[in-house]
């Protein structure tokens, strides 16, 4: 009886480990998208226009001059479409919302082997929404 338990032990744990992974990525999506939306309030509530600076590369993100950072797993890819004054040096994207409750305007592609969320930032209304494929 015991060495069927570590038998299934040993086949379990590895299936569980890669399934954490995968809950991890969705994790970090779902946090990027969340401070997506905390940049769109700060630049309401401040009454500023308000930065929200990727690094493609590195896979970070942050809000210059707030607590709103992060970074995205490595093992994830990541493509964003905005308009050519939004691309920075260094492969950064630096995407704006606005006071009055207008954006920049982007769609973000996060992919992972198995799963992919695209992340669309309204130009007009600076709403941010997530869907998944």
């Amino acid at each position: 009886m015991l060495a069927v338990f570590s038998l299934i032990t040993l086949v379990a744990v590895p299936s569980f480990q890669g399934a954490r992974g995968g809950v991890d990525e969705r994790s970090a999506i779902s946090k990027f998208t969340d401070s997506l939306r905390s940049a769109r309030q700060l630049a309401l509530t401040t009454n500023f226009p308000v930065r929200f600076v990727v690094d493609l590369d590195e896979k970070s993100y942050v809000v210059p001059g707030s607590r709103i950072s992060g970074h995205l797993p490595q093992s994830l890819n990541l493509r964003i479409r905005t308009a050519q004054s939004d691309i920075l040096p260094d492969r950064r994207v630096s995407l704006r919302f606005y006071p009055d409750g207008t954006s920049s305007g982007a769609t973000i592609d996060i992919a992972q082997s198995d799963h992919r969320s695209v992340i669309s930032i309204n130009w007009l209304t600076g709403r941010v929404e997530m869907e998944e494929r």
